[in-house]
């Protein structure tokens, strides 16, 4: 489900069970998927652009322009929603489309902000690299595995696309490129990376990495560098500064003003784990509520962090839409309808 489908179910389900309570829904983003339709707006203007997805196919996609900026949405191009579960593009898939995407961007307006989350992909941001003229001994358009004996990397072309440019790089969370927190190890598993995968691409990635850092003046692989499969690095690279993608879109949707209005604030995403804490749509509103004083609940797919780890961040409450495996496949199957049973329960608690 989108954010606004989420939040339009929550919202009636809730106001049905308790009609006394006045509710009022705000999709967010943290920068994968849904930034671009969270921030349009009822007055951004989206252009559509058709770039390669993370296949090398033409994919249809938008470049949002609003009060003179650009934003580029990675997840729209090269998103792991739009492939199967057992795709190999983990290995494979290039961001040579967001390059693209971000090219446009900047023949409009001199500022781009791209959202990166949620991708299929895991090649370090070489192929958004490759599309703005960087070249290397390698191909930088065969995924993560084909960085594999990269020992020159020159992105001087590159660097010459986005000279006088701002790039502000939107993260949905802080981890370095490589490492035990990198993006590799961290998160290539979920996009289905086999241990073996795990080792090689990481391999790859530190001999990337060293690369990019002799061919680049930033600092490239730091926090935020491994978001979205290592584009956070890229984009680095080329001068961008990194902000936590929840707070850019909180300031423009007026999050705070939001939470400061209500007496509960009702959040969620499908799974509440360990991510959920770092830079999440979930630690984000957590925060704005904390700090206003204000109760946090979060409702989600499955929920596997701790209370204690979920309290020590300002949220009251945690609740599951399935825990066993037969719920969780019913849930997957009808998420609507589990959402809103959900919602019908947790209401009954915290209705006012």
């Amino acid at each position: 489900m989108s954010a606004g489908d989420a939040a339009a179910i929550i919202a009636s389900t809730w106001a049905a069970e308790a009609p006394a309570d006045e509710v009022r829904t705000l999709p967010l983003s943290d920068g994968g998927p849904g930034f671009l339709d969270v921030l349009a707006g009822s007055d951004g203007l989206c252009e559509p652009l058709v770039v390669r997805d993370a296949k090398g196919n033409a994919q249809p996609v938008r470049v949002l322009f609003r009060d003179g900026n650009s934003y580029v949405e990675s997840a729209e191009i090269i998103g792991r929603g739009s492939y199967p579960e057992s795709s190999d593009l983990v290995r494979t898939g290039s961001s040579y489309g967001v390059g693209e995407a971000l090219r446009f961007a900047l023949s409009k307006s001199r500022r781009v902000v791209l959202g990166l989350g949620g991708t299929a992909i895991n090649d370090g941001g070489a192929g958004l690299l490759a599309a703005l003229g960087a070249t290397a001994n390698v191909s930088l358009v065969q995924g993560g595995m084909g960085l594999s004996g990269i020992v020159a990397l020159d992105i001087s072309r590159a660097l010459d696309v986005v000279a006088g440019c701002e790039i502000v790089i939107a993260t949905d969370v802080d981890n370095p490129l490589t490492g035990p927190q990198g993006a590799t190890e961290m998160y290539g598993p979920q996009k289905g990376a086999t241990p073996a995968d795990v080792r090689e691409l990481e391999a790859s990635l530190l001999a990337y990495q060293s690369a990019l850092k002799t061919a680049a003046s930033y600092e490239c692989a730091g926090a935020g560098a491994g978001a979205a499969g290592g584009l956070g690095a890229a984009l680095m690279a080329l001068g961008g500064r990194r902000v936590s993608g929840i707070e850019e879109v909180a300031r423009h949707v007026n999050l705070a003003g939001a939470v400061e209005w209500a007496d509960l604030v009702v959040t969620g995403e499908g799974s509440f784990d360990w991510q959920s804490l770092r830079g999440k749509v979930v630690s984000g509103v957590a925060f704005h509520a904390m700090r206003l004083g204000k109760p946090t609940i979060v409702l989600a797919g499955q929920v596997h962090c701790g209370r204690r780890e979920y309290t020590s961040i300002g949220i009251e409450s945690a609740y599951a839409m399935a825990e066993t495996p037969t719920e969780i496949a019913d849930s997957m199957a009808n998420p609507k309808i589990s959402l809103a049973a959900l919602t019908k329960r947790v209401s009954r608690t915290w209705s006012s």
